[in-house]
């Protein structure tokens, strides 16, 4: 049988279906536009977060609050996470410093770069779009936030629940910067049904569905979805659920449609005893899209993970990589509001940081788990410069 995905190198022996394990194709998604957006998205983050640094963080003589190491002294966990990720982005920056006094305060550059926001916010509107708009909100929810409110709620209370649906369906669907975790994981889906019949498929978080939404886009899976026997379409959210299945009802062809089993699903309840979906070698792919990191236990959730997969089954996930504070918090600004952000359960050397994982805390995880290959998109090395990817991970 040949496959979907153009053969790249061969991971190791064949797993139990015919087709040959092979690298996904993405070389098509990152490039100089791409690299353009996240450059301008580093540059409008690093300056709402400099916003947010002198109206909360910074005292009347203008020093830099003293952060309290102990999380409890905040006014929530969430608070605490959000204000030491804020203090350990600029210092990795260099832009804390101490004055003749000995006192931690702003660099110049700050302070010039909120005086000259205009025409900073001028320059990446053009290749930024509505995402402007959006990073400026963060800058209104920094308050609240750090007073021990919730994000969500929060956004809720002041822009109402239609804009906070929006605000999701952005984020999921539209934002250039995830891009390719979306197509990437179209494509792991695409390549799983191109091997025969009888596909089963697991999604955790689907949320709005912005997977299949992905796949729907490319005209080669509607040809291929034959092959799909059961699509499990999971979340948390009644909300986001309902949403993703009203537009799949209007969108999808109603014989995929029938196939596609819609179920309210706490990825932390997963590996309990019982779970009717972690049902030994039931499923043949698992799709996640940027929210494995966001699990409680990871290690029993890949474990679940592994179980549920048949012989030569997948597990593709996306995220960010996490990397040094002064590059990567751009890409944890928003989650870091959140309260689920910082309900993950450490397990070092394997998980050591709450939310987004570096590769290697990833790679131990995977291993402890019992998967022993997988690969990578996109290359460890473009991490820094492009840290949206994901891993697909072989049962």
């Amino acid at each position: 049988m040949i496959c979907f995905v153009p053969a790249l190198r061969r991971m190791g022996a064949t797993p139990a279906r015919i087709c040959m394990r092979q690298r996904l194709d993405v070389t098509d998604l990152y490039n100089d536009a791409y690299t353009a957006y996240i450059e301008a998205f580093r540059r409008q983050t690093e300056l709402v977060a400099s916003e947010i640094l002198l109206e909360h963080l910074v005292d009347q003589s203008g020093a830099v609050q003293v952060l309290d190491d102990r999380p409890e002294s905040a006014p929530s966990v969430t608070a605490y996470q959000f204000r030491r990720k804020l203090l350990d982005y600029f210092s990795d920056k260099g832009d804390l410093i101490q004055d003749p006094s000995g006192r931690l305060v702003p660099s110049e550059a700050v302070r010039k770069r909120v005086a000259e926001r205009e025409a900073m916010e001028l320059a990446d509107r053009a290749i930024l779009g509505e995402m402007v708009e959006f990073l400026q909100r963060y800058r209104g929810l920094a308050g609240p936030v750090l007073a021990g409110k919730d994000a969500l709620a929060t956004m809720d209370l002041q822009y109402g629940m239609q804009a906070s649906l929006k605000f999701w369906e952005y984020s999921m669907i539209s934002l250039p910067a995830k891009k390719p975790c979306n197509v990437m994981l179209a494509r792991a889906l695409m390549a799983k049904l191109a091997e025969g019949p009888g596909i089963s498929v697991f999604e955790g978080g689907a949320g709005l569905g912005v997977v299949l939404r992905q796949a729907l886009s490319d005209p080669r899976f509607l040809p291929l979805s034959r092959n799909l026997v059961r699509y499990d379409y999971t979340d948390i959210s009644a909300l986001l659920m309902e949403t993703g299945k009203q537009w799949l009802r209007t969108h999808a062809p109603a014989d995929l449609f029938q196939r596609i089993h819609f179920q309210r699903l706490d990825l932390d309840a997963l590996p309990s005893a019982g779970n009717t979906f972690a049902r030994a070698a039931s499923v043949d792919l698992i799709v996640l899209e940027h929210v494995l990191y966001d699990v409680r236990d990871l290690h029993a959730t890949l474990q679940a993970f592994h179980t549920m997969l048949k012989p030569g089954g997948q597990l593709a996930f996306t995220m960010s990589f996490r990397d040094r504070p002064g590059l990567f918090f751009p890409n944890e600004f928003f989650q870091s509001m959140l309260h689920t952000y910082s309900k993950a359960k450490l397990d070092p050397p394997r998980r050591q940081h709450v939310g987004y994982l570096t590769l290697q805390e990833w790679e131990l995880s995977l291993r402890a788990a019992g998967f022993s290959e997988w690969e990578v998109y996109p290359a460890p090395e473009d991490h820094a410069k492009w840290p949206f990817g994901g891993i697909v991970a072989y049962r």
